[in-house]
């Protein structure tokens, strides 16, 4: 409780709600004895992570784990061993919401960005990128509208991959896949 209490003073955290829930993981956890041999920061980081997530409150990963000095992989292994107390909790966001978070931080408009939304599940249904992580798939989605709308030229690879904290390498690898198939990915309104 202490270092959970810690981190969310070094987070910022004010809302009630968020705490809350976190304890009430803490204490699910901590009852059924999945946490045994797991290092605290790492325990407190995914128990955060998830209250944010369940309460709508969603947080940075990278700010959370800045603030415990713990890795992704160790909070994504954790997450697997707690998940089965926690119906419903999910660790990562679809690629249609990654793409709704960038297109906002990148100043779209609303039906440009449902555009890029759409385009990221047509890709995701469509499993032509399979295994690529989803902000990948958003990263690729949204380079594929700006290319086509004048207005948005100025918008290049580099920053979208900056703004979904992926390399910009990635991006246009993942694009080249799906270049071909862009009649079948683009929303039919948008073509």
């Amino acid at each position: 409780m202490k270092f959970l209490t810690g981190l969310k003073e070094r987070l910022n955290i004010h809302q009630d709600a968020i705490f809350a829930k976190a304890c009430e993981i803490l204490k699910r956890i901590e009852d059924s004895g999945i946490s045994k041999n797991q290092r605290i920061n790492v325990k407190c980081a995914t128990i955060l992570f998830v209250a944010c997530r369940v309460t709508n409150n969603p947080m940075e990963l990278k700010d959370i784990l800045k603030a415990t000095n713990t890795g992704q992989k160790d909070i994504s292994k954790f997450y697997k061993r707690m998940k089965s107390i926690l119906p419903g909790a999910q660790l990562s966001q679809t690629s249609s919401k990654y793409a709704e978070d960038a297109g906002k931080k990148l100043g779209m408009e609303k039906d440009v960005i449902v555009i890029c939304q759409e385009t990221a599940d047509n890709i995701s249904k469509l499993e032509i990128l399979t295994g690529k992580k989803p902000s990948t798939i958003a990263g690729v989605a949204i380079y594929m509208i700006v290319k086509r709308i004048s207005k948005f030229h100025k918008i290049g690879c580099l920053e979208i991959s900056q703004i979904l904290g992926i390399g910009e390498i990635a991006i246009k690898n993942a694009y080249k896949e799906v270049e071909d198939l862009e009649s079948d990915i683009l929303p039919i309104g948008f073509i």
